[in-house]
């Protein structure tokens, strides 16, 4: 905000002293106030890109329109220039062609109005098409950034993975070769001593002594075996993670966020999240799954766009509502049903609920409904 207002004001004065000091330039006041009109909006470009493009270029027109000496100002193209790149920079779909057309029309104007512009003449074209290209250069490769960016941390989400996969395949198959060979062998080993102590009875003396000894070391050996074993197996140098529910959406929120992407919650009542009502249901479960399962597929195919995440708890029914960025930002996401999109749908049909996903309005919106009155399962 303070450079754009820092810009406006530079513009401002530069207009102004263009208006004031050419004696050419008549009428003055009018011009004065046009000239302020044309800059000033420039404060806010990037807040309303498209209502600051149409303004400035309005007032561009005006000014144009009564400016009666023989020369108008020359400065004024600048706001004008800078307001159409602006927005074509950060307007997408029909706000985009609205304000692309109407700026261009008005920049046209706004030189034909003057006494010196004719209709026939293209530069004013030329100089609307080389700012609206421009602005339009930069917002495709913001866009091809942020889904390059997505699609890098899915990658590195998908390769942590893989990897844990890998080195639970790992543990599991040193378990079962330590079970196969080293656990049985110990049991040999103790029930051969326990036999033997057996059938030397009480005249076994201290060899009888010794075998019991290692009898109860074997027995020990094994136990610890079986503790190293199950570490191996459940992995248990890592804490045990309990079944996701709607109480861990914060946290889910969070990761998602500090890869970029920009969510937000909305939840219906306020305190949805610790309903225990909720919470204690597999609609609770179902829900956390399927918007993690949303919000992946919102990276992997849309890239860093915006989201909004409802939730709406009445009656026996938990609603769930993604909305994401307009279609189009880097990959339709809805051109294809995968597994995740499957997966999601086989959810909510399992709990006697529904699951719709597709193209509305211009954005992609999933949406389930899970009733409350299946219990749930960990």
């Amino acid at each position: 905000m303070v450079p754009d207002a820092l810009l406006a004001a530079c513009f401002m004065v530069l207009l102004l002293a263009e208006v004031l000091l050419t004696p050419e330039m008549t009428p003055h006041a009018p011009l004065a106030v046009g000239v302020v009109a044309m800059s000033l909006p420039l404060a806010w470009r990037r807040a309303s890109p498209a209502v600051v493009a149409i303004v400035v270029c309005l007032a561009h027109a005006v000014v144009g329109a009564i400016a009666s000496g023989p020369l108008s100002p020359q400065f004024a193209i600048f706001p004008v220039l800078v307001a159409i790149y602006t927005a074509a920079s950060l307007t997408r779909g029909r706000v985009a062609v609205v304000t692309g057309a109407g700026t261009a029309l008005l920049t046209v104007a706004g030189w034909v109005i003057t006494d010196v512009g004719h209709v026939d003449e293209f530069w004013p074209w030329m100089l609307w098409a080389g700012a609206w290209a421009s602005g339009t250069f930069v917002r495709r490769r913001g866009d091809l950034a942020a889904h390059h960016a997505a699609r890098a941390a899915l990658l590195e989400v998908e390769a942590r993975t893989t990897a844990i996969a890998s080195a639970n395949a790992e543990r599991d198959r040193i378990a079962r070769e330590m079970h196969d060979v080293v656990a049985h062998s110990v049991s040999v080993m103790v029930v051969q001593a326990g036999a033997e102590r057996l059938r030397l009875g009480t005249a076994a003396g201290r060899t009888g002594e010794a075998l019991a000894a290692i009898e109860e070391s074997g027995r020990t050996a094994l136990g610890e075996l079986r503790a190293m074993l199950g570490v191996l197996r459940d992995g248990s140098d890592e804490p045990h993670v309990p079944v996701p529910t709607l109480a861990g959406l914060p946290g889910l929120l969070d990761r998602v966020r500090a890869v970029g992407l920009p969510v937000t919650l909305t939840c219906q009542p306020a305190d949805l999240l610790d309903d225990e009502r909720v919470r204690s249901t597999g609609a609770g479960i179902a829900a956390y799954r399927i918007v993690q399962e949303a919000l992946t597929n919102v990276m992997r195919h849309q890239g860093l766009v915006a989201t909004q995440l409802d939730l709406h708890c009445g009656g026996e029914c938990l609603s769930v509502t993604i909305v994401s960025g307009a279609l189009g930002t880097a990959h339709d996401a809805g051109t294809s049903v995968g597994r995740g999109l499957r997966g999601m749908r086989e959810r909510a049909v399992a709990l006697g609920g529904t699951l719709e996903a597709g193209a509305r309005d211009g954005r992609y919106v999933v949406h389930a409904r899970l009733p409350l009155t299946v219990a749930a399962t960990s």
